[in-house]
C-alpha cells in the first residue's frame, strides 16, 4: 500500500492529481514530535516521509498544522 501511495505521488495520479503538487513534509522525530518541513527549508532534501512510520505529506502548511505538525527549523 505504501508502495502504492509513492508511485502514485511520483505519478501525480488519484489523489495527488486532485490535490497537486504536495510537498510539505510531516514527520515525526525520534520522541514522537511532528513537524512539518517545506521546501525552502535547507535540509528539506534530507528529510525522509515513511508512509510506514506515520510520515505525511501536505499540500499546503496549513493543512499541516491542522494535522497538529508544528513548523521545523528552516
Amino acid at each position: 500500500m505504501v508502495s502504492a501511495a509513492e508511485t502514485a505521488k511520483e505519478n501525480e495520479a488519484g489523489f495527488w492529481k486532485t490535490c497537486g503538487p504536495c510537498a510539505v513534509k510531516g514527520n515525526y522525530d525520534i520522541h514522537g514530535k511532528r513537524y512539518y518541513h517545506l521546501p525552502s527549508f535547507r535540509h528539506y532534501s534530507q528529510v525522509v516521509v515513511n508512509l510506514d512510520e506515520a510520515d505525511r505529506w501536505f499540500c499546503s502548511e496549513r493543512e499541516a498544522v491542522k494535522a497538529g505538525f508544528v513548523r521545523a527549523r528552516d
